[in-house]
């Protein structure tokens, strides 16, 4: 997997948060196999109780993905709330794209 420092990330966040007001995603520090500073790209959800990160490309695979981590409990939803997560769901397929973007093809 291509290595992107905690600082690359941070300033393409930097970037899309100013194409996209509002945006809540965060860089967090991840351990890096290669010793250095790594980070993780976290979608924070209200309207969830799973966890959602941005995993970049591997070597087989060119594509950020958005990764959903496995909950415990069931997420009950209201008319309302699920149209806050359609929402925080469209933020994070735009910051994906972004990032796929933002990245070097192989």
């Amino acid at each position: 997997m291509p290595f992107r420092s905690r600082a690359t990330l941070e300033r393409w966040l930097d970037e899309f948060r100013m194409l996209q007001e509002g945006a809540t995603a965060r860089v967090v520090v991840q351990d890096s196999s290669y010793g250095d500073d790594g980070g993780l790209v976290v979608v924070p959800l209200r309207n969830a109780t799973t966890t959602v990160y941005l995993r970049p490309p591997t070597a087989g695979d060119p594509c950020w993905r958005v990764v959903f981590e496995p909950q415990h409990d069931e997420t009950a939803l209201t008319a309302a709330e699920l149209h806050g997560l359609v929402a925080e769901l469209a933020g994070a397929v735009d910051l994906c794209v972004f990032l796929t973007a933002k990245s070097p093809s192989p």
